[in-house]
């Protein structure tokens, strides 16, 4: 009996489980790092309209990065006490079976924008980040995007839009 050449593969499940527009752990994967074993989910419903609150307060530090969304969310937290602001309402939220949500950051957000198709379920409007602008006065505007057509906008903070959580893994 002959045997050929002995080869060896790994199969893509083993080195990436996750891909792209799967449902997990409460809503849909739209972002994984280079590792392939982390990366962000977006819920599949919106957590409602809010305004992004703390009109006239700056919130240092928050940042535009892929991963600060969470950090962003709890800056905000400890520097507004509003009531009703899309990231208390991230924070707050529980869906699915999972409350660590939170509202993500304006990269996040730029990554939710391509791949809505594959999240579905967004209103033909705009939607916040936790990133403050940084441009003229921060204390009166934040991040947020169109998402039929990816605009970006610095709004106030007073504005009332949509909000859309995610969570990482």
């Amino acid at each position: 009996m002959a045997y050929g050449e002995q080869v060896s593969f790994t199969t893509l499940y083993t080195t990436a489980p996750f891909y792209l527009g799967m449902s997990y752990q409460g809503g849909i994967v739209f972002y994984i790092n280079n590792t392939g074993q982390h990366g962000l989910i977006a819920s599949t419903i919106d957590a409602g309209t809010a305004p992004w609150g703390c009109y006239g307060i700056n919130i240092p530090g928050t940042s535009q990065a892929i991963g600060a969304g969470e950090n962003n969310t709890q800056l905000i937290l400890n520097g507004c006490t509003e009531a009703g602001i899309a990231a208390l309402i991230c924070d707050e939220l529980t869906l699915n079976g999972y409350s660590d949500w939170y509202l993500p950051s304006w990269n996040e957000l730029a990554q939710i924008y391509s791949k809505k198709n594959l999240i579905g379920c967004f209103a033909d409007d705009f939607y916040w980040s936790s990133t403050e602008c940084n441009t003229g006065m921060p204390e009166n505007g934040a991040f947020a995007k169109f998402l039929p057509n990816g605009a970006v906008d610095c709004i106030d903070k007073f504005s009332i839009i949509h909000v859309r959580a995610i969570r990482s893994f």
